[in-house]
């Protein structure tokens, strides 16, 4: 935050946006805008336009699936001690660790997966999990009781 305060002219706005980035690593645009108790996703567009214009954010997704996360550039360029986590984890890497859990732990619950990869938001993993179903993953049981192996 100290670099960003340093080196760029940013709004009130823009800082408090970039700081709820910055301490989420990764954060959905419903979620920003609901900490930030915005009524409509349109006002967001204030707050994150000139981080996403100076390039202090990536967006990734769309509509309600995108998210924001702090460029990871920026953090080489300032040159912190930021710890390594599994927040900001790409979909394609989030598939394989899920499948290769699925592949040591057969039969378990979404619960039981996010445990086991515990920096992950549960929401990412049952999206991506749901995402899976018929394709790579099957499921046995149904709503709370339901349990998930691969095909």
């Amino acid at each position: 935050m100290d670099y960003v305060d340093h080196n760029y002219q940013l709004s009130q706005k823009n800082k408090i946006a970039f700081g709820i980035i910055a301490r989420e690593k990764r954060i959905a645009t419903t979620d920003l805008s609901r900490t930030l108790q915005l009524s409509a996703e349109e006002r967001l567009r204030s707050y994150v336009d000139n981080l996403d214009k100076n390039h202090l954010i990536t967006k990734g997704g769309a509509t309600k699936g995108a998210y924001y996360q702090v460029n990871p550039t920026l953090l080489a360029n300032a040159k912190s001690n930021i710890v390594t986590t599994l927040k900001t984890i790409e979909p394609y890497v989030l598939k394989a660790l899920i499948k290769e859990d699925l592949h040591n732990h057969s039969m378990s619950k979404i619960s039981e997966i996010a445990s086991r990869i515990p920096d992950v938001d549960m929401k990412e993993i049952r999206k991506m999990v749901y995402s899976m179903v018929g394709k790579e993953v099957q499921k046995k049981g149904a709503r709370v009781n339901c349990r998930y192996y691969l095909i």
